[in-house]
């Protein structure tokens, strides 16, 4: 059995999280976008984090047992849009398709969950495609609620 370690993650990191995120992209996007559309900010957010240019961000990482980083969680300390209370915002989970099944998406989020509320968090949000079937029943068994839905239209 594969032991994996949940530890803070810091800019020396920050290559081995950005071949994971492609992966973000493992469902059928929105017609309107590509692939890359859906990780590419995200990729730009960990670079900046790692740069020291966003405070209120932290990260997780889960290595196996090499200390290769084969799953990442990224948080976000926000104001919540409806209420104005701290929250912690899931900005990313991503798991290595070699380690799927192995509970490193819960073990994440729940770090995430506990800084978020070490920090004064209130609540956590995220954000999930439609067609992100997997993810979206994951956070359902975690307890997410959905709350809203983002719809667009190419102005072509």
């Amino acid at each position: 059995m594969t032991t994996f370690v949940i530890r803070i993650a810091d800019a020396s990191d920050l290559a081995a999280i950005q071949k994971l995120l492609p992966r973000l992209a493992d469902f059928p996007a929105p017609r309107r976008l590509t692939t890359e559309d859906v990780w590419r900010y995200d990729g730009v957010a960990v670079a900046e984090w790692a740069a020291g240019e966003r405070p209120q961000t932290w990260v997780r990482v889960a290595t196996d047992t090499a200390q290769e980083v084969v799953a990442v969680a990224v948080g976000s300390l926000i104001e919540d849009s409806f209420t104005g209370q701290p929250a912690v915002h899931l900005e990313v989970v991503v798991i290595d398709e070699r380690v799927d099944g192995h509970g490193l998406g819960s073990r994440l989020i729940a770090e995430i969950e506990s800084d978020g509320r070490q920090r004064g968090a209130a609540v956590m949000s995220l954000n999930v495609m439609t067609a992100n079937h997997r993810a979206r029943s994951l956070y359902e068994r975690l307890g997410f609620e959905e709350e809203m839905i983002r719809a667009s239209k190419p102005l072509d």
